[in-house]
């Protein structure tokens, strides 16, 4: 045998046993190398920060929730459970006190301590930059009581204050209120910790090894921003990612059809919304021109235009379901004993000609990508009423800088869910007067800029409300009253559409939020 032979004998010889090795290897990996694959995860867009404080937007509560955690959290069906408090007592209607657990680090290596929930509350409560202040009107104060108790003091009693307590994530006490740091280098309790970015719309979480609870199966996490819903299903097609939340109804056939990819459909909390700016003069204007959604006439004809059930038909391919209030019947203050009102459009004709307005007039409206299918449904009803829509397109993340600066849309659309179960989450966020003033900032998320003094008054009050009968009555005359002077418009109620790689095991939320912690990969033989 020459040499040249016994060579290519010896790497036939060794490319066979790696073969070997590689198919055995393939088909017989310990469970845990399946467990260390990472989840790659595709949302809406980039997130709106890392600061717990400084939002409240669906995308960035999904992702932030495995980052950080609240004295109290919510399970997957919203039941309320301990978080970073151990137990909690309310000896009297306005003091809360609150144990905290032992044993918790943050991702720096800190230990938790009392001064650091206190910390967290005031800033999520008092700072002038909070953007959840508005859950937390009622606080008075917020005080350590020895090494692992924390008292939380109201003014009034608050029949959903631990509701509420679960949006204010605890971050370490820094010097100032203001820790800039947290938008872009986030340090938490959770169960994940930011790694770094890999693009300017990627990045990396990593699982935290000493995290107090359970640990999760998937060491990381790989997040990208993708505004466009058909690019997030064209990445779970290519592989390129293994979740894409969001998705539209239009994609999902041909993502059902291939192998290895499930979609599964969660009824949310998110009801779409038209919002209507209510101010005297058109926004966004170089000389004073008269806004005719000023007019509650000429809002109520849009109301009146309006023909949900069609409008549901054509968005997310007849899965949305028709909305005619401002929250799911699983949410508290929903109204049982509300008609649903029909459609007329010569009603509505009839109300634009006593607004002075016979022949109609042009509406801008702001949308979307993944919502320009609803859009459509609207431009065209309203146009059997006279009233020309004309779109301007936004990404998501500028359409909600825009929502709420100095000069918002004319009309827009948006999702809001209530996320804490209770009704008056979107009453004091977007119905109450939006006012820049004071520390409470009800009203933050008021993109009509709508005012009214004796809903503002039936809003307070129902804050105070301890009976849940009570509250109940409350809430549905708000309703009825926002509802007749229609600054806001219910549209339709919002299945969350999920694509992901079969293999992959994990629970959808009715809040929306990912919990990664529940993540985990089958492994081959339990594969479907």
């Amino acid at each position: 045998m020459t040499r040249i032979r016994i060579i290519v004998g010896v790497v036939l010889a060794v490319g066979l046993a790696v073969a070997a090795w590689l198919w055995w290897n393939s088909h017989h990996a310990p469970a845990e190398s399946f467990a260390d694959r990472p989840v790659r995860v595709a949302v809406e867009g980039r997130l709106v920060t890392f600061d717990p404080h400084a939002h409240d937007e669906s995308a960035t509560w999904a992702v932030l929730c495995n980052i950080y955690e609240g004295l109290v959290r919510f399970d997957r069906r919203l039941q309320l459970q301990p978080g970073l408090a151990e137990s909690w007592s309310n000896p009297d209607p306005l003091h809360w006190i609150f144990r905290i657990r032992r044993g918790v680090l943050f991702h720096d290596g800190r230990p938790l301590r009392a001064a650091d929930v206190v910390y967290s509350l005031r800033r999520a409560v008092f700072h002038e930059d909070s953007l959840v202040s508005g859950y937390f009107a009622s606080v008075k104060s917020i005080a350590s009581a020895g090494s692992e108790s924390v008292v939380v003091e109201t003014t009034e009693p608050d029949p959903i204050l631990l509701n509420k307590l679960a949006f204010a994530f605890v971050v370490p006490q820094a010097e100032t209120m203001e820790q800039s740091s947290l938008a872009t280098r986030p340090v938490g309790t959770g169960p994940y910790r930011l790694d770094g970015w890999t693009a300017d719309n990627r990045f990396v979480l990593r699982r935290v090894t000493d995290y107090w609870g359970p640990r999760p199966a998937v060491g990381e996490i790989e997040m990208v921003g993708i505004p466009d819903e058909g690019k997030r299903a064209d990445a779970l097609s290519a592989r390129d990612v293994d979740l894409a939340r969001t998705l539209d109804w239009s994609h999902v056939a041909d993502l059902a059809g291939r192998p290895g990819i499930a979609i599964l459909a969660e009824n949310s909390l998110t009801v779409m919304m038209l919002s209507l700016y209510t101010g005297e003069f058109m926004p966004d204007s170089r000389w004073p021109k008269r806004n005719p959604l000023a007019l509650r006439e000429v809002r109520q004809a849009i109301q009146l235009a309006l023909d949900r059930p069609a409008i549901a038909a054509r968005f997310q391919n007849g899965r949305a379901q028709p909305s005619y209030q401002y929250a799911p019947p699983e949410v508290f203050g929903y109204d049982r004993q509300s008609a649903v009102p029909p459609r007329d459009v010569a009603a509505a004709r009839r109300l634009l000609q006593a607004a002075g307005y016979p022949d109609g007039f042009a509406m801008e409206l702001y949308v979307y990508s993944s919502i320009q299918s609803l859009g459509e449904g609207i431009r065209d009803n309203l146009a059997e009423a006279g009233i020309r829509v004309r779109f301007r397109y936004l990404a998501w993340e500028d359409l909600y800088q825009r929502m709420f600066s100095s000069n918002p849309p004319q009309a827009v659309i948006y999702g809001w869910s209530c996320t804490s179960g209770d009704l008056s989450d979107f009453f004091e966020s977007c119905l109450y007067t939006r006012s820049a003033q004071g520390r409470e900032k009800l009203g933050a998320f008021n993109s009509s800029r709508f005012s009214h003094a004796q809903l503002d008054g039936w809003i307070r009050k129902s804050r105070t409300l301890m009976d849940p009968a009570a509250r109940l009555e409350m809430l549905t005359a708000i309703q009825r009253l926002a509802l007749a002077e229609c600054p806001v418009i219910p549209l339709t109620i919002n299945p969350d559409i999920y694509g992901y790689d079969a293999a992959l095991t994990w629970e959808p939320r009715r809040d929306s939020r990912l919990d990664f912690s529940r993540f985990s990969w089958r492994p081959p033989a339990a594969r479907p």
